[in-house]
């Protein structure tokens, strides 16, 4: 069976700016509001230990450093997380 591509939310930070990614499971895929042309990609599985919170959690845009973290929902069963959308995050310090 294919895999089945759907589409997420893209929640950039200030004045609720949206944009839409696509998602395979617990991959994600979208593209930075700094507006380079290369998809920007990420996965669920960097998201633990920490979450959004250590380095290993976010995506950083080579262009312009915006961070970004894929936010998961715990499929029944395997323990799977399936990618549900994509936030812009705050730099850590």
């Amino acid at each position: 069976m294919p895999q089945r591509q759907r589409q997420v939310s893209v929640n950039f930070l200030g004045k609720k700016r949206r944009s839409v990614g696509v998602a395979t499971g617990n991959n994600a895929a979208w593209r930075c509001r700094c507006g380079r042309s290369l998809w920007l990609i990420g996965h669920t599985l960097s998201c633990s230990p920490g979450g959004p919170n250590t380095p290993a959690g976010r995506v950083e845009c080579p262009h312009c450093r915006r961070h970004y973290f894929v936010v998961p929902r715990a499929t029944a069963g395997n323990g799977a997380k399936r990618a549900i959308r994509v936030e812009e995050i705050p730099p850590l310090n």
